[in-house]
């Protein structure tokens, strides 16, 4: 089974903090080497984020195969501070920074806790393994945070540190695959292929 994790295309909103604020993508899209190898490429399922700017990525990568629209996918909520910019934010929301310090003790007004996300992100992963058959090659489009909980959860971290999440980026267009193999017993083991 290979499984093929990717972040949208760059908006066309930059300095925004974008967790579920919908935005646009920038056209046009500048594609990564990562995506260069994606695009065009037929997928037994894709996995998309149901906001705009993963939808247009599909779309801008012209895959095929059976799209699955998933919620679970979805970037973080930072409730009040979702779709403010970062200079608004360091200027009216101090706590920001103890947030990107320790993600794990600050939640954002009105938004979602890391341990719920984590949750989510590490939930869809497990099913996605549970339920791919052995042949099947899945793409899931989806955002920067939900890469990186999926990947260090890969790599046995289901509690990363805020050092270690600010350690790794996604840029616009990249992701990593997944190489699952399946043992005797039926048990999934994934490794990570860049």
């Amino acid at each position: 089974m290979k499984l093929h994790f990717i972040r949208h295309a760059q908006p066309a909103t930059k300095g925004v903090l974008l967790g579920r604020t919908d935005a646009h993508l920038q056209y046009p899209v500048e594609f990564s080497r990562y995506a260069k190898s994606l695009i065009g490429s037929r997928f037994n399922t894709i996995y998309v984020s149901p906001l705009e700017r993963t939808q247009q990525t599909m779309d801008a990568l012209n895959v095929s195969g059976d799209v699955v629209f998933d919620s679970t996918i979805v970037e973080c909520d930072f409730g009040h501070w979702d779709g403010k910019t970062y200079e608004w934010l360091w200027k009216h929301q101090p706590q920001i920074g103890q947030f990107w310090s320790d993600p794990w003790s600050v939640t954002p007004p009105a938004g979602e806790t890391m341990i719920s996300f984590a949750t989510r992100c590490h939930g869809f992963l497990k099913r996605l393994l549970n339920t791919s058959k052995a042949d099947e090659n899945v793409l899931v489009i989806s955002h920067a945070g939900v890469l990186k909980f999926v990947y260090f959860y890969v790599l046995g971290i289901e509690k990363p540190s805020g050092t270690q999440l600010a350690s790794i980026e996604f840029n616009y267009l990249t992701g990593f695959s997944l190489d699952v193999y399946i043992d005797e017993q039926g048990v999934r083991w994934p490794k990570v292929v860049f």
